[in-house]
């Protein structure tokens, strides 16, 4: 019997010890083998990386370049707005049927919105218009075009149903002068 009961335990050593191979041995090796192919695959990714200077390199030339625009078409807001110079440049030529009429009228001046420095202030100037639709998109396209801070505070335009060669419109626009005043206002 102690024959029998030595190959006994020899069998369940052995079977043991599969087991513990099959279950426990295996599959660290496995995991081993996944983090050795990831450990490779990321130094093959490491080998090919320019590095953090060479990625950040045109991003800092990005900044300095818009820097650069601001720099130079950064206009400071005026002391007093030049109102005559921004009529004389909004104002578009009476030829009786492109523009028929066009008037300017200055408001009084006032704080410039809610949440703006209190030192800045705006100036409504209305503009009357009568005239042609393309008339009024120039119109419109002079007023991005002002070097000056101005604002689109109102627009309103409605068709004339009077009969002529062109259609026409009414136009009312009114554009905030924004400036700042002299003294910091408390």
């Amino acid at each position: 019997m102690s024959e029998h009961r030595s190959l006994v335990v020899a069998a369940v050593i052995a079977l043991v010890g599969i087991a513990a191979a099959r279950f426990i041995v295996h599959p660290l090796h496995a995991r081993a083998d996944e983090l050795n192919r990831e450990h490779a695959s990321l130094l093959q990714r490491i080998a090919g990386w320019p590095g953090e200077e060479a990625l950040l390199a045109p991003l800092r030339a990005e900044i300095e370049r818009r820097e650069r625009i601001i720099d130079t078409e950064q206009q400071p807001v005026p002391r007093q707005p030049d109102l005559a110079g921004l009529i004389r440049r909004l104002s578009l030529d009476i030829d009786g049927e492109r523009v028929v009429d066009q008037t300017f009228v200055a408001g009084r001046r006032g704080p410039a919105a809610t949440g703006a420095p209190a030192d800045w202030r705006s100036v409504p100037l209305t503009v009357e218009l009568v005239a042609d639709f393309q008339s009024l998109f120039g119109l419109l396209k002079r007023i991005e075009e002002t070097p000056e801070p101005v604002r689109v505070t109102r627009l309103t335009i409605e068709r004339l149903k009077e009969p002529s060669v062109r259609p026409l419109a009414r136009c009312v626009l009114v554009l905030d002068a924004i400036h700042r005043v002299k003294e910091e206002v408390q």
